[in-house]
């Protein structure tokens, strides 16, 4: 049989860092060198590197350092220079380069890139100044406004920022940037959700405003929305048996996801309608319907986000739902400016009251559904363990959960809902290998990867444990197991032989799910 269909194309050639070496940009035009690296940047649009992207544009440094060595006078050497430093951090050279580059040629784009560099290392007034005069140097492209807009507004200068937004949409008023961070910005200033409904409109009508998507996202955050009514949907319900098998035997049949190992993709049987309504009657609060429904019709227990769902009718749960849930938005307190006896209180049962447990997300932190107060029906993080307070992360018990599924389908690695966890266990590895070497009198931070898988396997097994404080989640001293970022951390160390996975101490169950319910 003749087969039809398009002829392979050759695919696009890309361009490689080997090309970008000492030696090739010597014989470069500087034009074309710096064409050369412009070119690797457009690669790279985002602000934030990862590390394959990271490694591509350190390795190309040796050629910068050359160009910038015979060119050192010429402004788009130091403009394109000054933006890969940027981009790796190294914000100080930066700054420097980005500041020669706009002395050297007062463009639009000079001024820009070091206003960007300036913002980065924090110098607000100085960047300020420079989006200004990139404004002068080009009054019809208002990009830059928009930008020192959106900086003051998230320096904690909302009245200034906004102004700057506001002159930017009276020459524009659907501008695709300054429309949404104005929208959230007015919301968070003035605590007024209608501007969650404008921006919802404004992202209908301009899809294309990838801004617009991270702003609505952001409100959602920040409970600065208006929650559709919790609502039972019947074909999620109907379809989460065939998705737990489909994740088990599709995706994931060895249990190497995160938390896998623990629930096993099988949940326990439902709870009887009547044992929910001896809950309901006994602390005198509604579950939430779609949670509800969930524990009746599909399972009381068993697989979900993190280390797995928790039971409603485990010990601890039922007693947590005296009172009212206090928070509609974000709380973040600052530990470090609070009394002794705040910081007592915040570590409290009374901090969460109002809500169950629904999974541990390990480390100490967890996911809670809120069953009395204003925002009952909504899902937050529970983070005091990591100092960051209590965040919402969805509007609903069956969003929660469908977004873990979704995840997994996809490939998604397991995440807090924090950037930078400030877990017990990497401090207190790096404590030990600081001790280690204090005690072999070496240098500190000078132990190469020998050294430090020598010290590492030193310890004995079950040495590390991450124990939890005293709480309704756990008894004071329990091993508890780890979150997504720790865990990573132990499995990098155990596929380098730098450690073995016994030393890690097994973490028991939450409190909620320490007993065992007769099956229905």
């Amino acid at each position: 049989m003749a087969r039809t269909g398009r002829r392979k194309q050759k695919p696009t050639p890309r361009l490689s860092a080997p090309e970008l070496t000492p030696t090739n940009v010597a014989l470069m035009d500087v034009g074309a060198a710096v064409y050369r690296f412009v070119k690797l940047l457009s690669r790279f649009p985002g602000e934030r590197l990862d590390a394959q992207a990271r490694g591509v544009l350190e390795k190309t440094l040796p050629a910068l350092d050359a160009l910038r060595a015979s060119h050192p006078d010429h402004p788009q050497v130091a403009w394109v220079a000054g933006m890969i430093l940027r981009k790796l951090g190294r914000l100080d050279e930066a700054a420097q380069l980005a500041r020669r580059a706009f002395e050297l040629e007062p463009t639009f784009a000079t001024a820009v890139s070091l206003a960007y560099a300036l913002r980065e290392r924090g110098d607000i007034d100085a960047a300020g100044d420079a989006f200004e005069a990139a404004s002068r140097l080009d009054t019809d492209d208002v990009s830059a406004r928009c930008d020192l807009g959106a900086m003051l507004c998230e320096a904690g200068r909302a009245g200034e920022g906004l102004r700057h937004l506001e002159a930017v949409l009276e020459k524009e008023p659907a501008h695709p940037v300054a429309f949404p961070a104005y929208a959230y910005h007015r919301a968070a200033r003035d605590a007024d959700a209608s501007w969650y409904d404008k921006l919802a409109a404004f992202a209908r009508a301009h899809p294309e405003s990838a801004c617009a998507a991270r702003s609505l996202e952001r409100l959602r955050a920040e409970g600065l929305h208006h929650p559709a009514p919790i609502a039972i949907v019947e074909g999620f319900l109907a379809g989460v048996a065939d998705a737990l098998d489909h994740l088990h035997r599709d995706r994931d049949p060895w249990l190497n996801r995160f938390g896998a190992r623990e629930h096993g993709y099988r949940l326990l049987p439902p709870l009887a309608p009547e044992e929910l309504r001896r809950v309901e009657a006994s602390s005198g609060a509604r579950i939430p319907a779609d949670y509800a429904a969930f524990l009746t019709r599909v399972g009381s227990a068993g697989a979900g986000p993190y280390h797995g769902l928790l039971p409603l009718d485990g010990p601890g749960q039922i007693e947590s739902l005296t009172g009212d849930f206090p928070h509609t938005r974000p709380y973040r307190p600052e530990p470090r400016v609070m009394s002794a006896s705040e910081r007592a209180a915040l570590r409290t049962d009374e901090a969460v009251r109002g809500t169950i447990a629904l999974a541990h997300m390990g480390c100490g932190y967890f996911s809670v559904l809120v069953v009395r107060g204003p925002r009952a029906g909504s899902v937050w993080a529970d983070l005091r363990a990591a100092g960051s307070g209590l965040l919402p992360t969805h509007d609903s018990f069956t969003a929660w959960y469908r977004d873990w599924i979704e995840a997994l389908s996809k490939g998604a690695p397991a995440e807090l809902p924090i950037n930078a966890p400030r877990c017990a266990a990497p401090a207190a590895i790096s404590d030990y290998l600081m001790a280690w070497e204090r005690e072999r009198k070496l240098p500190p931070g000078t132990a190469g990867e020998a050294r430090v898988r020598q010290a590492l396997r030193e310890i004995p097994d079950g040495g590390i444990a991450i124990q939890a404080e005293a709480s309704r989640y756990f008894d004071a001293g329990d091993p508890v197991s780890p979150c997504p970022s720790c865990q990573h951390m132990f499995e990098h160390f155990f596929q380098k032989d730098m450690m073995r996975p016994a030393q890690l101490r097994p973490g028991v169950p939450p409190r909620a799910a320490r007993r065992i319910r007769p099956e229905a």
